[in-house]
């Protein structure tokens, strides 16, 4: 499918499109490719899409608590939550909420 996708994106320029497939590169990506494509995934300018910026900063957050520190992980995880509350995705920003809860009590 990202294959197709990728496709498509050779030919569209929709900034949205390229966004989303930086996070599906970035979540599926195996452990060698990761840290790249996170940091892909977060250079992205998500200025227009603040929900696209949450999810991509929940996704980095999760990925930091697991694969590297979960002091690292506070700030994109307190950064998606704030952004999920702002646009009213209630659910998201509880997710999120979570995820910082675990990574703070793994850090302490």
């Amino acid at each position: 499918m990202l294959r197709d996708l990728d496709a498509v994106a050779a030919v569209t320029p929709s900034p949205l499109l390229h966004g989303h497939l930086r996070y599906a590169r970035a979540v599926l990506a195996d452990p060698q490719a990761a840290p790249a494509a996170y940091a892909d995934l977060m250079a992205s300018d998500y200025a227009r899409w603040p929900w696209a910026r949450a999810r991509a900063e929940l996704a980095f957050g999760r990925w930091l608590w697991r694969e590297h520190s979960a002091a690292e992980a506070l700030r994109p995880l307190r950064s998606a939550e704030a952004g999920f509350a702002r646009i009213g995705a209630a659910n998201w920003a509880a997710k999120a909420r979570r995820e910082r809860m675990r990574a703070l009590a793994r850090h302490q």
